[in-house]
């Protein structure tokens, strides 16, 4: 007797997996074997080429980009000297404690200025 392809999931989960349209493709893609897609290496260089000189994007494009890039130019202040961007915005004196959050929402202030910086690039 000759047993199919052994199925790299217990015996209930093959008979699911069997059930399934289109479940050599699904069997390819946990095995790594199979044709490989090309589409997502051309998406993915596309990005990186819109990244690195963005063309044909709107104003609201370019206004988020550059709304981005002040997140992020703010943000190593905040991180790094919190004591004084506290004074420069007039806040009352920081404890310990509240320059460490503060630090904190630095950190969140560049990862959305990054967040931005990239929609705006891809006109998003």
């Amino acid at each position: 007797m000759s047993s199919p392809e052994r199925c790299p999931f217990p015996r209930t989960a093959g008979r699911y997996l069997a059930a399934m349209p289109g479940r050599e493709h699904h069997e390819a893609a946990i095995r790594g074997t199979g044709p490989r897609q090309t589409g997502h290496k051309d998406m993915t260089q596309g990005m990186l080429q819109r990244l690195i000189r963005a063309q044909g994007r709107s104003r609201a494009a370019r206004t988020v980009e550059v709304f981005g890039w002040i997140m992020l130019a703010e943000a190593p202040l905040v991180l790094l000297a919190p004591h004084g961007v506290a004074a420069l915005l007039h806040l009352p004196e920081l404890s310990e404690q509240a320059a460490n959050y503060f630090r904190l929402v630095g950190l969140l202030l560049g990862g959305l200025g990054m967040l931005y910086v990239v929609s705006g690039r891809l006109n998003a």
